[in-house]
């Protein structure tokens, strides 16, 4: 910037003899001082300094750039006023179409379009998107296609042409849209997400893992991109990237998928072969270490707890004596429990059948490695203690749910048949203590 400013007070520097600078002006290609100062303006309006800019476009008479400053700056009354003078000298397209900007106005689109007697792309475009923000998908289509069969370079307007294809449900038409704009613009990270989900959608997984890759590449920081990445790796059964992808939506989002960690957690525990032909259970440690770093960030996240709980039931086999598996029953009870507070914590979770289902299944579950807790432990007092417990925990259930969901015209449950299921599981296990 600095440079600019330079070059361009050298044209007004008095102290040197233009005749004697005169015969280096073609060698050394000296560009107009217009254009040097309309650089300036562009420099100075890519950095924010707006109210500089628009002096420099008003001393050069570059009202179509004095009118986007207004527009960056919301002073759109103070551009609707330039745009009338200029549309009363002379209408054009541009300006019509700079005047629908403003407005939201498809009149002046189409008042470009036919002042250009069909030949502006950007009236085109521009209407495509006031139509796409307005959620008329169809009709916002229709127009970037006009204006793509005129000027077919424009990597948003393919951009913008593939999204309304996706909400259209056209995703062959989608897919060949958002290529021609990663083509035109290898950088858009977002059309590279959205080829992504068109690969998941159509189950072609390992396409999806690829594309998405190079989404990733492009934009780092997307949480949109790394959540397709999650599922892709998932799908293809890449659990290394799925874990780094896990540990990146912490630190962007702060939340995740939870079924999709479940699938993990049951990969992991059943030794499922990966990408490579190798067991899923070499990762037990790693994806450890990652539920204890969710466990911070989503303290209240039952189905979490419960699946850090699984993950440590799992190492039950491989106990080397019998108090290593007492520690490790201990380990699976603590955080069952802490699934099964964040479950009950829920308003009303007896009342809707999926939330229900879950709080029965962590309390038959809790109850279950109680009980082989009891068995293992050798003190009378901790016997006692976890008895106790489990008697309590297996009793506020059972009441609250006859409580709340006792059909009193017929005397039965008003429950799904899982859930009666699992209430009779239930009643049974405490009948036993």
């Amino acid at each position: 910037m600095q440079q600019l400013e330079v070059l361009m007070m050298s044209f007004r520097d008095t102290t040197h003899d233009p005749i004697l600078r005169a015969p280096f002006a073609l060698a050394v290609n000296v560009p107009p001082s217009w254009k040097v100062e309309e650089a300036l303006g562009f420099l100075l309006l890519q950095n924010g300094i707006t109210n500089e800019a628009i002096n420099i476009f008003t001393s050069l008479e570059l009202w179509e750039d004095v009118i986007e400053c207004y527009q960056r700056v919301g002073q759109k009354v103070k551009a609707e006023d330039l745009i009338m003078k200029e549309l009363a000298k002379e209408e054009t397209a541009v300006m019509w179409c700079r005047l629908g900007d403003i407005r939201e106005d498809v009149a002046c689109y189409d008042k470009a379009w036919e002042l250009s007697q069909h030949r502006s792309a950007r009236s085109r475009r521009d209407l495509g998107r006031l139509l796409l923000r307005r959620q008329d998908y169809q009709g916002a289509a229709d127009a970037l296609r006009q204006g793509l069969d005129i000027n077919a370079i424009d990597a948003g307007a393919w951009f913008s042409m593939g999204y309304c294809q996706l909400k259209l449900g056209e995703f062959g038409q989608a897919e060949l849209s958002l290529r021609r704009c990663v083509n035109l613009d290898p950088d858009n990270a977002l059309a590279w997400n959205n080829l992504g989900s068109i690969a998941l959608r159509g189950q072609d997984y390992n396409k999806a893992y690829r594309i998405l890759q190079d989404s990733i590449k492009a934009d780092y920081d997307n949480w949109n991109v790394w959540d397709n990445y999650q599922n892709a790796c998932l799908k293809v059964k890449d659990f290394e990237e799925e874990i780094k992808a896990c540990y990146r939506l912490l630190e962007l989002k702060g939340r995740l998928n939870v079924d999709s960690l479940g699938l993990l957690v049951a990969a992991v525990i059943d030794g499922v072969a990966d990408i490579h032909g190798v067991s899923a259970a070499r990762l037990l440690p790693k994806v450890k270490e990652l539920f204890g770093a969710m466990s911070v960030k989503l303290t209240d996240n039952s189905k979490v707890w419960y699946l850090y709980g699984k993950l440590n039931a799992s190492e039950l086999e491989r106990a080397a004596d019998e108090t290593a598996r007492k520690e490790v029953l201990q380990a699976v009870v603590m955080k069952l429990q802490r699934s099964f507070r964040c479950a009950v914590k829920e308003t009303d979770w007896e009342r809707e059948d999926y939330s229900l289902i879950n709080t029965l299944n962590v309390a038959k579950e809790l109850g279950n490695y109680q009980r082989l807790l009891i068995a293992a432990e050798t003190d009378d007092t901790e016997q006692r203690s976890v008895r106790s417990s489990c008697r309590v925990m297996l009793d506020s259930v059972i009441s609250r749910v006859e409580k709340s969901c006792t059909n009193f015209a017929t005397g039965g449950l008003a429950v799904s048949e899982e859930a009666a299921s699992l209430l009779t599981d239930i009643r049974a296990m405490r009948a036993q203590l």
